[in-house]
């Protein structure tokens, strides 16, 4: 059981979680997911994808690595 939500795994070890994320929560949850790497994909609200992608770009550009 996870926390915030429902886990759905896969036989090949994959899942998704399942979970209501309410606005003012976007930037907590895009620290979160973003602590995962590559292990964790956000799909979707699209305002929490966008918010963990500008975390990635913030830290690429902190590395001096083009995006």
């Amino acid at each position: 059981m996870f926390p915030w939500g429902e886990v759905h795994s896969s036989d090949n070890g994959t899942g998704i979680l399942e979970m209501v994320i309410f606005p003012p929560e976007i930037l907590f949850f895009a620290e979160y997911f973003f602590s995962f790497g590559a292990e964790a994909v956000v799909i979707q609200p699209e305002e929490l994808r966008e918010a963990v992608r500008r975390k990635l770009v913030r830290t690429l550009e902190e590395y001096n690595v083009p995006n």
